[in-house]
Formats: C-alpha cells, sequence, structure tokens
C-alpha cells in the first residue's frame, strides 16, 4: 500500500477492507507518498463518494450515515443526496485535543522564514488533535502569509521529533470576503512539501478560533476557509464547530464530490 501511494504522488491514497470493530461499516487505511496517518478528511469524503458510485452504499433516501473504522476510531459520515449524482458528505472528526506546542514565536518564524512579527503572539502555538496532531498558529496578515518562504528540512525535523503531521498556519485576513480565514499547511515530513487543501488541519483551526474566542459563539459556527491560493490550486473548507470555548466537543468537514479519473492498477 506504502509503494502504491508512493507512485500516486497525492497528498494521501485510501484503501479500503471490511471492518474490524462491529460498529463499522467499512475500514479505511490512509498513506501519504512517505507514511500511512491515521485519518484524513477529504480522502474519506472521497472515497464515500467512491464507494457510492461502486455501489457499495446503499442510498435508499435522501440521508444516510455510515460509520467509519479508522486509525483515530469509528467515526461517523453523514450523506445528503441533493441529486442523483449529487452528494454533500460531512465528515465528523475526533474528539479535539490542545496543548501548548514545544516551540517559539521566533523559532517558528524561522522555520516559516518570516519576520517573527508576523507570527501573531496574542494566542499560543498550539499541537492540536482531531484525528492527527498538527501545530496550529495565527499569522498577523494575509500578506504575512502569502510570502512565507519555509524551511522545509527544519519542519521535517521538528514534525518527526514532536510527532505531528506538520504546521498549520492561519489568518483571518482573506482574499475572499465571503471565507473566514485563509489557510497554508506545510508538511515535509509526510513526503508533500505544502497541501493544497488540508481538512484536518482546517478541523484544528477552526477548534482553535472557537478555543481562544477569536470569534464569539453561542454553541455552534459554521466558518468556510480558503487555501491552495499559493499553489495555483484554490479550494474551500466547509467547517462547523460546536461547544464553547475551553469546551469544544465536536468538528465537521463538508464538502461536494466528483469524480475526475477512474481505473485499475495490475502488478
Amino acid at each position: 500500500m506504502q509503494k502504491i501511494a508512493n507512485e500516486m504522488n497525492l497528498v494521501e491514497t485510501t484503501f479500503v477492507f471490511p471492518p474490524n470493530e462491529s460498529n463499522a461499516d467499512f475500514s479505511i487505511r490512509y498513506f501519504t507518498p512517505q507514511n500511512e496517518v491515521a485519518v484524513a478528511s477529504h480522502p474519506t469524503i472521497a472515497t464515500i463518494h467512491a464507494l457510492i458510485e461502486e455501489g457499495k452504499i446503499k442510498l435508499s433516501v435522501n440521508t444516510h450515515q455510515v460509520q467509519v473504522e479508522t486509525g483515530a476510531g469509528v467515526l461517523p459520515v453523514d450523506i445528503n443526496v441533493a441529486e442523483a449524482g449529487n452528494y454533500n458528505i460531512t465528515m465528523t472528526m475526533a474528539t479535539p485535543k490542545f496543548e501548548r506546542a514545544p516551540i517559539t514565536y521566533s523559532e517558528l518564524a524561522v522555520m516559516l522564514g518570516t519576520d517573527s512579527s508576523n507570527v501573531d503572539t496574542n494566542y499560543h502555538i498550539q499541537k492540536m488533535y482531531t484525528g492527527i496532531y498538527w501545530f496550529v498558529a495565527r499569522l498577523t496578515s494575509l500578506a504575512a502569509i502569502r510570502n512565507l518562504r519555509p524551511d522545509m528540512a527544519a519542519i521535517a525535523e521538528i514534525s518527526r521529533r514532536e510527532k505531528v503531521s506538520g504546521i498549520q498556519v492561519f489568518t483571518t485576513e482573506t482574499e475572499d470576503p465571503q471565507c473566514n480565514f485563509h489557510v497554508r499547511t506545510f508538511l515535509p515530513n509526510e513526503g508533500i512539501n505544502e497541501d493544497p487543501v488540508c481538512g484536518t488541519g482546517n478541523s484544528c483551526i477552526g477548534a482553535f478560533i472557537v478555543e481562544n474566542e477569536i470569534v464569539k459563539t453561542n454553541g455552534q459556527l459554521t466558518f468556510t476557509s480558503e487555501q491552495g491560493i499559493e499553489l495555483g490550486r484554490p479550494g474551500r473548507v466547509k467547517i462547523k464547530v460546536q461547544g464553547m470555548p475551553h469546551a469544544v466537543n465536536k468538528i465537521q468537514i463538508s464538502g461536494t464530490t466528483v469524480t475526475v479519473l477512474t481505473g485499475e492498477i495490475k502488478f
């Protein structure tokens, strides 16, 4: 599986198996070009789409839920059928965890190739989990995040040492006024220098925003992020965060899907 994922050279490649857990419908394993990871949200959404298209998931009503066994536990995925062949798929992430990241603002700035004044020191750099671990930090402006010159070797080294997938940075200044934050994701230790769109990372950022009261909440907020612009591959992520500061308890990532390529591997 790792060799196939390396050959595909996508951010993640998924493989579907019968579940080991009695309360799961399917088991999915996830591989970057370098490593197996516990879970990935957009690949899960895409895999569910493929299973529907292959007839492995039968949709008898317009709303349907499947339970997916992952390395982060059994997680629910909701399917809403807008019309034939058009699905809105929502994945509930693992319960978020927060801890202080063991790096300073100046150390982060050096790794990102930016001035330390571009790192927002009003908020701690956090090591966060919604199924896999990321470092998450807020930057001060869109210009700062657009002009990063990351040291991929340094990011890979700290990712290995601290057992995180990589670094998520965001700013609440956006190019599209319909979006709530702008994101970049660096994960060279996984064999990909920058992810054009990262669901698990965006789920951590949504939780970070609520946890740190960057946006006030009455218990439920929905965000849209923009990402991939620097790579010429712009994307949008829908994130729903339930809970209050210091009590964030549910995060969901949603997306619509289309099939762009089908084929078979012979070996």
